[in-house]
């Protein structure tokens, strides 16, 4: 790891510590994820994730970003929400 690469993971610890409270040393991946996840939550498709994080396969992606209970709640949500649509009945 380059030199400007380790002192930009400290100041970003540093911020973290200082202003969020978290201890936790934070690395570049631990971000990513965490973006990602979070765009996954807020109802971001994965194909737009993808792009985002510049992953060549949606599989990259897919594996990247962990599908959480609030995720898979919406997606519940949207999948019922189009069958009412369609008026198909179980």
């Amino acid at each position: 790891m380059k030199l400007d690469q380790l002192t930009t993971i400290d100041a970003i610890n540093r911020f973290l510590e200082g202003t969020c409270g978290i201890s936790k040393n934070v690395h570049i991946h631990t971000l990513r994820h965490s973006f990602a996840t979070n765009l996954l939550e807020n109802g971001i498709n994965l194909r737009s994730i993808q792009t985002h994080l510049g992953h060549v396969s949606p599989i990259t992606t897919a594996i990247y970003t962990k599908m959480t209970e609030q995720a898979q709640q919406n997606s519940a949500l949207m999948i019922n929400a189009l069958v009412d649509t369609l008026g198909i009945t179980p």
